[in-house]
């Protein structure tokens, strides 16, 4: 599925786009809302459907997104799982560290 930095960036920059990315919205969950977030297995979904690969190695670039920052447990509690109760977030930065990531890798 992923060979290089730049697919990785790919994906991340597809995946937070508003009309064809991860469904990013207030979520809630024991009377706590949460802004602006996906649910793992709705992410693991869509990268299954978008790049025709298998769920399990859908989570394993999630948990490389997570190791490196790019998303977050909205609690900052849990590791990436394929689990419809588990909610994350992009980094604030995310889309800058990408722009910066992609125009460092032009030259």
């Amino acid at each position: 599925m992923l060979k290089t930095k730049e697919h990785y960036c790919q994906i991340l920059m597809a995946a937070q786009q508003k009309e064809n990315g991860v469904c990013v919205k207030t979520r809630k969950w024991r009377l706590k809302k949460y802004p602006n977030c996906f649910v793992a297995s709705e992410f693991v979904a869509w990268l299954c459907k978008r790049y025709r690969v298998d769920r399990e190695n859908c989570v394993k670039c999630c948990q490389t997104f997570q190791e490196n920052k790019f998303i977050s447990h909205v609690a900052a509690k849990q590791k990436f799982q394929d689990s419809s109760n588990l909610y994350f977030k992009f980094s604030v930065s995310s889309r800058l560290k990408l722009r910066i990531f992609l125009l460092i890798n032009a030259f």
